[in-house]
């Protein structure tokens, strides 16, 4: 039996880090473990162009691709999945962001991997909020603006090769000293870790998601249930978001393996984007849901 309780964002203290130092590739913050960062993007750094090869930001305003950014480097110590959840402080902060590879591990030589700048700047908006890559979707791509009705301010996760180097680019397009979170997850390994971030499934299953399960969805009036299934027991919060990022709804329990379910009141929620995720404390599981009247 679960509780619905209300929701903690800071249970757990993220590594919080000043980040004008890191606003150029060749000055990225170089991380070897998924632990969840908290930082701010101060200023465009010495070279405010490293952007403008982001095929998604050419929509946009001229000459304002780079403007408050962030650079994080990982190497991937072991092949596997990588993907994470970039939530803003304010939910009206715009975050865009773009992943390159570095094959020759300079900044000269990147490469684009992933491109997000489907932002807006009329707030409320669902493409303001949490952004990132999400297992289940398939976009390497948005283009700037929030015209295209299919974005949703998630792309595709990163396939990792060992010993591959990308450089991870956040602009805040909306005002100086915006801060945010980053969580990162998936089967990947980095420097400095030894467990994969995949505790919902066997360890040897690359699909993440393939047995979290949301339903009905698209939803209407009434109840929606997630249901996923475990290797061994964990204790869960089952949170919805909407699509600002705000907590609606929080659900924990202490879960056997095998096949688990929580269960979300959806009467009185406004039409829109939402986000169920699965936490135990040190990863997450996430799925988009449409709610409908």
């Amino acid at each position: 039996m679960t509780r619905f309780l209300t929701l903690c964002l800071f249970a757990l203290l993220p590594l919080s880090l000043w980040a004008q130092t890191h606003a150029d590739c060749a000055s990225a913050l170089e991380i070897c473990n998924k632990q969840t960062l908290h930082l701010a993007a101060v200023g465009a750094g010495n070279d405010p162009t490293e952007l403008n090869n982001a095929a998604c930001f050419l929509n946009g305003v001229p000459g304002s691709v780079e403007s408050n950014s962030v650079w994080i480097r990982f190497t991937a110590a072991q092949g596997g999945s990588l993907w994470f959840i970039i939530r803003p402080d304010s939910p009206s902060v715009d975050l865009d962001f773009a992943v390159f590879r570095l094959p020759a591990g300079d900044c000269a030589s990147k490469e684009l991997l992933r491109c997000m700048a489907a932002g807006d700047f009329q707030y409320p908006s669902s493409c303001m909020g949490p952004t990132g890559l999400l297992p289940g979707q398939t976009d390497l791509s948005e283009d700037a603006g929030c015209t295209d009705p299919d974005d949703d301010n998630f792309l595709a996760p990163l396939d990792l090769q060992t010993g591959e180097t990308c450089v991870l680019a956040i602009n805040d397009f909306t005002s100086v000293l915006d801060s945010f979170t980053i969580e990162f997850c998936g089967s990947a390994l980095l420097g400095c870790e030894t467990e994969i971030c995949n505790t919902l499934l066997d360890a040897t299953d690359r699909q993440e998601l393939q047995t979290f399960h949301v339903y009905p969805n698209p939803a209407t009036a009434g109840t929606i249930q997630a249901e996923w299934t475990l290797s061994k027991p964990e204790t869960l919060t089952g949170t919805l978001y909407n699509a600002l990022g705000v907590p609606i709804s929080t659900s924990t329990g202490n879960f056997p393996s095998g096949t688990n379910m929580i269960i979300f009141e959806t009467d009185g929620l406004p039409a829109g984007l939402y986000m169920l995720t699965l936490d135990n404390g040190h990863s997450i599981r996430a799925a988009r849901i449409h709610i409908f009247h």
